[in-house]
């Protein structure tokens, strides 16, 4: 029936990951490539959904990342976790 149903697109990255290390405040606690990409647009005071389109993403996905920039960065809050991305000279506990 028309109408029914969904339209899903889905585009999947033909190249490999590159090999190089992260660049910025990330490489002081060994962020991926994809977690500063979520802490930046964190930082842009973005929500879980809204990174989440941005980078094209499900927030699921969003929140994994963020669990793991919390652990790498040692903090409990999204407040947190940019403060402590905004001191790069602030090292890692």
């Amino acid at each position: 029936m028309e109408g029914w149903g969904a339209d899903v697109f889905v585009s999947l990255p033909l190249d490999p990951p590159s090999s190089r290390a992260p660049q910025g405040a990330g490489a002081e606690w060994e962020l991926g490539e994809r977690e500063e990409e979520v802490l930046r647009l964190l930082a842009g005071g973005l929500r879980n959904r809204a990174i989440a389109a941005e980078l094209g993403l499900s927030e699921n996905t969003v929140k994994f990342h963020l669990r793991n920039l919390f652990r790498k960065l040692g903090v409990s809050s999204r407040a947190e976790a940019v403060a402590r991305a905004a001191q790069p000279h602030v090292t890692q506990r």
